[in-house]
């Protein structure tokens, strides 16, 4: 039957236990935001003139993040972020340096 089973495992060398600040954020968003806005240019493939300036707008933005994590790296060192709380080698690390 089903219980409650006490499983005493320490996690602690295989899991990231901080949480993660918001600025780390920057770091994934040159990866998402083409994505995000491919996904929004492919629904609007009827509007053709809606295109440049939509991938104008991918290109700023893609500009600014960029800009933003070069000055928080040179102010304070390499970034670092693991999505889902996995270490590597089981978990995705992205890193800016």
């Amino acid at each position: 039957m089903a219980g409650t089973v006490s499983h005493d495992i320490d996690l602690s060398h295989a899991l990231v236990l901080d949480p993660v600040a918001g600025s780390d954020y920057l770091v994934v968003l040159p990866v998402i935001v083409p994505f995000l806005f491919a996904a929004v240019t492919l629904m609007l493939r009827r509007k053709r003139d809606l295109h440049a300036p939509i991938a104008a707008t991918v290109m700023a933005s893609l500009v600014l993040s960029n800009l933003a994590m070069l000055a928080r790296v040179l102010d304070s060192g390499p970034i670092a972020m693991t999505m889902g709380r996995w270490l590597p080698p089981f978990g995705i690390s992205f890193v800016v340096d």
